[in-house]
């Protein structure tokens, strides 16, 4: 799936809410990390960088306060992730969060894993090529989303399983 080009939108500097808006203490906010910052490839999310997965699954959000701050960045839904993912050849370990949506969370989102790449390789965290994100595992769903940049283009692709199956009779 093509994705529009990155756009960078409003940084998020009051570290504080933010972090007790997840429950989590403010140096739960990886604060040598790229900013705190809504990144939109089609749908603006707030990407927040947390110390390490232990942050990222101790995460709670408190929908109130986290859709106070989606709403006053720009941003819609809310990716939290470490730089110290689980499995081999990862980039990151993510969970997405989108109250102003009504989605608690979700075990594999795209439009949140493309600006996630986009965000890292521009601040030199990721080099460009093939970037995948792991996403689910806090839901017991865990997934492996990929990511290919290559200049200012964003593609996603990812492989799934049946997770249920069942018949609906009007």
């Amino acid at each position: 799936m093509a994705q529009s080009h990155a756009r960078w939108g409003n940084q998020v500097k009051d570290y504080a809410s933010l972090a007790a808006s997840f429950g989590l203490a403010p140096d739960a906010i990886h604060g040598n990390a790229p900013p705190v910052q809504v990144v939109d490839t089609g749908a603006g999310h707030l990407m927040v960088a947390l110390k390490d997965r232990k942050a990222v699954d101790a995460a709670r959000p408190d929908v109130q306060a986290l859709g106070v701050i989606l709403r006053q960045a720009g941003g819609e839904g809310c990716y939290v992730y470490s730089l110290d993912p689980s499995t081999p050849n990862t980039v990151a370990y993510a969970r997405f969060f989108n109250p102003t949506m009504g989605i608690g969370e979700d075990p594999a989102t795209g439009t949140a894993a493309g600006p996630l790449a986009a965000h890292l390789v521009r601040h030199g965290f990721a080099s460009p090529g093939r970037i995948v994100i792991e996403q689910g595992r806090k839901l017991g769903r865990p997934s492996l989303i990929e990511v290919e940049i290559d200049g200012l283009a964003v593609r996603i692709s990812a492989s799934g399983v049946m997770a249920a199956e069942g018949k609906l009779w009007l």
